[in-house]
Protein backbone atom coordinates (compact mmCIF):
# COMPACT_ATOMS: atom_id res chain seq x y z
CA UNK A 1 0.00 0.00 0.00
CA UNK A 2 3.12 1.96 1.04
CA UNK A 3 4.30 2.41 -2.36
CA UNK A 4 0.93 2.54 -4.21
CA UNK A 5 0.85 6.20 -2.35
CA UNK A 6 4.39 7.10 -3.31
CA UNK A 7 3.41 6.06 -6.65
CA UNK A 8 0.05 7.96 -6.25
CA UNK A 9 -1.77 5.35 -7.75
CA UNK A 10 -4.36 6.16 -4.96
CA UNK A 11 -4.18 9.64 -3.10
CA UNK A 12 -3.45 10.80 0.63
CA UNK A 13 -6.49 10.66 2.09
CA UNK A 14 -4.75 12.42 5.18
CA UNK A 15 -1.39 13.74 5.45
CA UNK A 16 1.30 14.68 3.11
CA UNK A 17 4.63 13.00 1.58
CA UNK A 18 7.49 15.78 0.67
CA UNK A 19 10.06 15.76 -1.89
CA UNK A 20 12.79 17.84 -2.34
CA UNK A 21 10.83 20.71 -0.27
CA UNK A 22 7.68 20.09 -2.51
CA UNK A 23 4.29 18.24 -2.13
CA UNK A 24 4.20 15.22 -3.88
CA UNK A 25 0.56 16.26 -5.48
CA UNK A 26 2.17 19.71 -6.79
CA UNK A 27 3.88 17.68 -8.92
CA UNK A 28 2.78 16.66 -12.59
CA UNK A 29 1.82 12.81 -12.37
CA UNK A 30 4.11 11.82 -15.35
CA UNK A 31 6.61 13.41 -14.55
CA UNK A 32 6.64 12.31 -11.02
CA UNK A 33 6.58 8.61 -12.34
CA UNK A 34 9.44 9.11 -14.32
CA UNK A 35 11.23 9.63 -11.27
CA UNK A 36 10.29 6.30 -9.63
CA UNK A 37 11.68 2.81 -10.12
CA UNK A 38 10.13 0.00 -8.99
CA UNK A 39 11.39 -3.68 -7.96
CA UNK A 40 9.04 -6.34 -6.05
CA UNK A 41 9.39 -10.25 -5.92
CA UNK A 42 7.01 -10.68 -8.72
CA UNK A 43 7.96 -8.12 -11.18
CA UNK A 44 6.15 -7.98 -14.44
CA UNK A 45 7.77 -9.77 -17.50
CA UNK A 46 5.78 -9.75 -21.29
CA UNK A 47 6.25 -12.10 -23.51
CA UNK A 48 8.79 -10.88 -25.75
CA UNK A 49 12.34 -11.21 -26.11
CA UNK A 50 14.72 -10.48 -22.88
CA UNK A 51 15.59 -7.05 -24.96
CA UNK A 52 11.89 -6.01 -24.91
CA UNK A 53 11.66 -6.79 -21.13
CA UNK A 54 14.85 -4.60 -20.47
CA UNK A 55 13.41 -1.87 -22.37
CA UNK A 56 9.70 -1.85 -21.39
CA UNK A 57 8.85 1.33 -20.15
CA UNK A 58 12.20 3.26 -21.43
CA UNK A 59 11.57 6.42 -23.71
CA UNK A 60 15.17 6.44 -25.15
CA UNK A 61 18.57 4.50 -24.59
CA UNK A 62 21.92 3.81 -26.55
CA UNK A 63 23.35 0.39 -27.23
CA UNK A 64 26.05 1.91 -23.80
CA UNK A 65 23.54 2.35 -21.30
CA UNK A 66 21.81 -0.97 -22.42
CA UNK A 67 25.49 -2.96 -22.29
CA UNK A 68 25.80 -1.38 -18.73
CA UNK A 69 22.20 -2.04 -17.71
CA UNK A 70 22.78 -5.79 -18.69
CA UNK A 71 26.40 -6.03 -16.69
CA UNK A 72 25.45 -4.08 -13.50
CA UNK A 73 22.24 -6.59 -12.98
CA UNK A 74 24.59 -9.83 -13.91
CA UNK A 75 22.51 -10.43 -17.10
CA UNK A 76 25.76 -11.12 -19.01
CA UNK A 77 25.91 -15.24 -18.50
CA UNK A 78 22.50 -15.82 -19.36
CA UNK A 79 22.57 -13.49 -22.42
CA UNK A 80 25.79 -15.42 -23.46
CA UNK A 81 24.40 -18.83 -23.18
CA UNK A 82 20.86 -17.72 -24.76
CA UNK A 83 20.17 -19.25 -28.25
CA UNK A 84 19.27 -15.74 -29.39
CA UNK A 85 20.89 -13.84 -26.89
CA UNK A 86 19.06 -10.34 -26.10
CA UNK A 87 16.84 -11.95 -28.84
CA UNK A 88 15.90 -14.99 -26.70
CA UNK A 89 11.89 -15.30 -26.47
CA UNK A 90 11.00 -15.06 -22.40
CA UNK A 91 7.69 -16.93 -22.87
CA UNK A 92 4.30 -16.08 -21.36
CA UNK A 93 4.91 -14.40 -18.03
CA UNK A 94 8.59 -15.54 -18.63
CA UNK A 95 8.26 -18.97 -17.96
CA UNK A 96 11.45 -19.83 -19.84
CA UNK A 97 13.25 -17.93 -16.69
CA UNK A 98 13.81 -18.84 -13.56
CA UNK A 99 12.95 -16.34 -10.69
CA UNK A 100 16.88 -14.86 -10.34
CA UNK A 101 16.75 -14.20 -14.28
CA UNK A 102 13.56 -12.38 -14.03
CA UNK A 103 14.65 -10.42 -10.78
CA UNK A 104 17.79 -9.50 -12.74
CA UNK A 105 15.83 -8.24 -15.72
CA UNK A 106 13.60 -6.12 -13.59
CA UNK A 107 16.80 -4.73 -12.18
CA UNK A 108 18.14 -4.13 -15.67
CA UNK A 109 14.84 -1.93 -16.50
CA UNK A 110 15.94 -0.21 -13.26
CA UNK A 111 18.85 0.76 -14.67
CA UNK A 112 17.69 1.64 -17.68
CA UNK A 113 15.03 4.21 -16.13
CA UNK A 114 17.75 5.72 -13.94
CA UNK A 115 15.32 6.99 -11.22
CA UNK A 116 15.68 9.21 -8.48
CA UNK A 117 13.74 6.98 -6.21
CA UNK A 118 14.12 3.49 -6.19
CA UNK A 119 11.35 1.11 -4.37
CA UNK A 120 12.31 -2.44 -3.22
CA UNK A 121 9.56 -4.55 -2.24
CA UNK A 122 10.53 -7.68 -0.90
CA UNK A 123 12.67 -7.62 -4.38
CA UNK A 124 14.99 -11.13 -3.17
CA UNK A 125 11.55 -13.03 -1.68
CA UNK A 126 11.50 -16.53 -2.76
CA UNK A 127 15.23 -17.08 -4.11
CA UNK A 128 17.18 -19.68 -3.06
CA UNK A 129 20.44 -18.74 -1.67
CA UNK A 130 23.22 -18.51 -4.14
CA UNK A 131 20.31 -16.53 -6.37
CA UNK A 132 19.98 -14.38 -3.65
CA UNK A 133 23.48 -13.31 -3.17
CA UNK A 134 23.40 -12.26 -6.64
CA UNK A 135 20.41 -11.12 -7.36
CA UNK A 136 21.44 -9.09 -3.93
CA UNK A 137 24.59 -7.53 -5.16
CA UNK A 138 22.89 -6.35 -8.20
CA UNK A 139 20.43 -4.19 -6.12
CA UNK A 140 23.22 -2.92 -4.15
CA UNK A 141 24.86 -1.54 -7.15
CA UNK A 142 21.23 -0.09 -8.45
CA UNK A 143 20.82 1.56 -4.99
CA UNK A 144 23.99 3.42 -4.79
CA UNK A 145 23.36 7.30 -4.86
CA UNK A 146 19.41 6.98 -4.93
CA UNK A 147 16.87 7.50 -2.74
CA UNK A 148 16.13 3.96 -1.75
CA UNK A 149 12.67 2.67 -0.04
CA UNK A 150 13.04 -1.51 0.65
CA UNK A 151 9.94 -3.68 2.63
CA UNK A 152 11.63 -6.73 3.72
CA UNK A 153 11.15 -9.57 6.04
CA UNK A 154 15.03 -10.54 5.85
CA UNK A 155 16.98 -8.12 7.49
CA UNK A 156 20.23 -8.14 5.81
CA UNK A 157 18.19 -6.39 2.96
CA UNK A 158 18.20 -3.56 5.03
CA UNK A 159 21.35 -3.69 7.57
CA UNK A 160 23.13 -1.12 6.29
CA UNK A 161 19.84 1.44 5.48
CA UNK A 162 19.95 5.25 6.91
CA UNK A 163 16.86 4.26 8.95
CA UNK A 164 14.73 1.24 9.47
CA UNK A 165 11.12 1.56 10.34
CA UNK A 166 9.51 -2.00 12.11
CA UNK A 167 5.68 -2.63 12.01
CA UNK A 168 4.01 -4.63 13.48
CA UNK A 169 0.52 -5.19 12.59
CA UNK A 170 0.29 -2.17 10.09
CA UNK A 171 1.86 0.04 13.45
CA UNK A 172 5.33 1.80 13.97
CA UNK A 173 6.77 -0.38 16.54
CA UNK A 174 10.29 1.12 16.35
CA UNK A 175 12.50 3.47 14.35
CA UNK A 176 16.75 3.80 14.07
CA UNK A 177 19.46 2.36 12.69
CA UNK A 178 20.24 -1.01 12.44
CA UNK A 179 22.79 -0.61 15.61
CA UNK A 180 20.18 1.34 17.57
CA UNK A 181 17.60 -0.87 16.56
CA UNK A 182 19.65 -4.38 17.66
CA UNK A 183 20.42 -2.07 21.39
CA UNK A 184 16.59 -0.43 21.57
CA UNK A 185 14.21 -2.90 20.21
CA UNK A 186 13.49 -6.22 21.48
CA UNK A 187 11.07 -7.08 18.63
CA UNK A 188 13.95 -5.98 16.35
CA UNK A 189 16.63 -8.28 18.03
CA UNK A 190 13.39 -10.89 17.68
CA UNK A 191 13.64 -10.15 13.91
CA UNK A 192 16.98 -10.21 13.24
CA UNK A 193 17.81 -13.83 15.17
CA UNK A 194 14.99 -15.50 13.41
CA UNK A 195 15.51 -13.90 9.94
CA UNK A 196 11.97 -14.64 9.36
CA UNK A 197 9.45 -12.62 10.87
CA UNK A 198 5.34 -11.50 10.51
CA UNK A 199 6.48 -8.16 11.12
CA UNK A 200 7.27 -6.40 8.11
CA UNK A 201 10.64 -3.81 8.09
CA UNK A 202 10.71 -0.44 5.78
CA UNK A 203 13.94 0.82 5.13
Amino acid sequence: MLYFLIERFYELVKGDIYYNGINMRDYDLAAWRRRIAYVDQNSPIISGSIKDNILYGTESYNQNELLHAIKCAGLEDLISNANAGLHTEVGELGVKLSGGQRQRIAIARAFMKDPEILLLDEATAHLDGKTETAVQKALEVLMKDRITLVIAHRYNTIEQSESIVVLDKGKVAAIGTHEILLKSSELYRELVQSKFSDCEMVS
